[in-house]
């Protein structure tokens, strides 16, 4: 039986997608590509998810290797516009308060950065106030899909990974906790429309099977 419910927050609760979160500023084709690889793909990103540095170290850190971007950086790296990284899906939040109010208990396990992290905490009230827990990376030091993220959050609020179940929109993130015995669900709204329909017919499958 399911008791619990683990969101992921970017690509489930709310739309994450670097190329999209670069569209709006207009930079040219080669430009925003660029940007894309110095930013989200640096070696530092990592650094900056499990909260070895700060969103000011990290500015640096990219900064100081690509001298030539430095101002387009800088602008894209700015609070006002690092807050936009994360516009809600309202579907899967939808989802969330749904599944809370059919008795779930309801968790978040979520890779994300500090300054991301604030902005959700202060802007996802209705979301929040809704958690039994949640466990991110840059508050722990650890990012998924390692599994000592996983058992962490099993240990942290004694939960059983065969009443739980656990929504991500990354493949190998949901291979990780199934082999760990949690009931993973790959949850791609991004890339299917039909995502979260899809879930909600499988917990309420299990749920028809507990009645039985």
């Amino acid at each position: 039986m399911i008791k619990n419910v683990v969101f992921d927050i970017g690509g489930v609760l709310t739309k994450f997608d670097p190329n999209d979160y670069l569209s709006p500023f207009e930079f040219e084709k080669k430009k925003s590509l660029q940007l894309n690889n110095a930013i989200f793909k640096s070696p530092a990103w990592r650094d900056y998810i499990i909260g070895k540095v700060d969103k000011n170290q990290f500015k640096e850190i990219v900064i100081r290797a690509n001298a030539n971007l430095r101002e387009e950086i800088a602008f894209v790296l700015s609070d006002e516009n690092t807050k936009k990284l994360l516009p809600p899906l309202d579907e899967g939040i939808a989802l969330l308060k749904e599944l809370k109010g059919r008795g779930y208990n309801i968790y978040i396990l979520s890779n994300i950065v500090g300054a991301s992290l604030e902005y959700f905490k202060k802007s996802f009230e209705d979301v929040t106030q809704l958690l039994s827990g949640g466990i991110y990376s840059c508050e722990v030091g650890l990012h998924k899909p390692d599994e000592k993220i996983f058992n962490l959050l099993l240990n942290r609020y004694n939960l059983k990974p065969q009443e739980t179940m656990f929504l991500d929109d990354s493949f190998k993130n949901v291979e990780a906790a199934k082999a760990l015995g949690i009931n993973g669900i790959l949850c791609q709204p991004l890339k299917d429309v039909t995502a979260f329909e899809n879930v909600k017919k499988f917990i309420d499958g299990m749920e028809n099977e507990n009645l039985v």
